[in-house]
């Protein structure tokens, strides 16, 4: 059985629209963890619905990034620009796009509610 607390943070993920972004400590918050717990268990667990849009604090993706499928050689930005985030000359995506915990306690509810 899933821990409620990634049952939480799974499901606020599988329901960010594409074109916004959240980062790893605003997920930690929303399940009451650390940024790199939740880091670590979106590098390695398959099956998280838009695990891809969470990024650091400062609106870009970890350097150590990888899809869990390791043979999956898509580009991160590649994939984000396509599905409507904006970054800047230096990679950084756009803070309007950004969903705050708040925002992610919300998707959450609203995605568990219609289970």
């Amino acid at each position: 059985m899933e821990n409620g607390r990634w049952r939480t943070l799974h499901a606020a993920l599988a329901a960010l629209p594409a074109g916004s972004w959240t980062t790893y400590s605003d997920a930690a918050v929303l399940m009451g963890s650390a940024p790199m717990a939740v880091a670590t268990h979106l590098a390695n667990t398959a099956g998280v619905t838009n695990a891809h849009r969470v990024l650091r604090s400062d609106g870009t993706p970890s350097p150590e990034f990888h899809w869990v499928d390791r043979e999956d050689d898509r580009d991160i930005y590649e994939v984000l620009k396509q599905e409507g985030v904006q970054f800047d000359e230096s990679g950084v995506a756009d803070s309007d796009q950004r969903q705050s915990v708040e925002d992610l306690a919300q998707l959450a509810d609203e995605y568990l509610g219609s289970e």
